[in-house]
């Protein structure tokens, strides 16, 4: 019985050693399928990347997107603030501006945190230029006050990231980083 048994299980390992052997011969050696998923992955990646470009690009285009801040921080040299408040952006629309962010205001401290909360139907010199990376967005507004506040956005296109500097001559510079999203 253990002889049957011993025959039986070499015969198996013979007969599937065989068959792997023939597997790989039909399909090529280990080193050409590797490859050959390698420059598939590689492709589907670029088409991605490509295809997310054309998104960032129409919604600029169509100026109906979201920048939505994760960080923000007072220039050149003040702390990094996290946002955690998921309520804070600036939408563009085809015909307005909303302007909901965290600010700090003060050239000398003590600074002090405020918020920009503004409805904004006319913003002045609204310009959306193509750069080597993606987009720079630029405008300004004097938010119903004596003051201007320039806006400009970086947008890079293959990550959907952005950075906003908003800048006055009243108050320090306020740099965002953040992401882009969809109205």
């Amino acid at each position: 019985m253990k002889r049957l048994l011993f025959t039986l299980a070499a015969s198996f390992l013979t007969f599937g050693g065989a068959a792997a052997q023939s597997q790989t011969s039909r399909t090529g050696s280990p080193d050409e399928s590797h490859s050959q998923r390698r420059q598939e992955r590689i492709e589907r990646r670029a088409a991605r990347t490509a295809e997310y470009i054309h998104y960032v690009d129409s919604l600029v285009e169509a100026r109906s997107f979201s920048f939505i801040p994760l960080t923000f921080q007072m220039q050149p040299a003040g702390s990094l603030n996290q946002i955690t408040n998921t309520g804070y952006e600036l939408n563009f629309y085809p015909s307005w501006t909303d302007v909901y962010l965290p600010y700090i205001k003060g050239i000398t401290p003590p600074y002090y945190f405020t918020v920009i909360n503004y409805a904004l139907p006319k913003v002045d010199g609204y310009q959306a230029i193509r750069t080597p990376s993606g987009w720079k967005v630029t405008f300004s507004s004097s938010m119903f006050s004596a003051n201007t506040y320039n806006f400009e956005l970086d947008i890079i296109s293959a990550t959907g990231s952005c950075t906003l500097t908003i800048a006055t001559p009243l108050y320090n510079t306020v740099q965002y980083s953040g992401q882009l999203y969809r109205n």
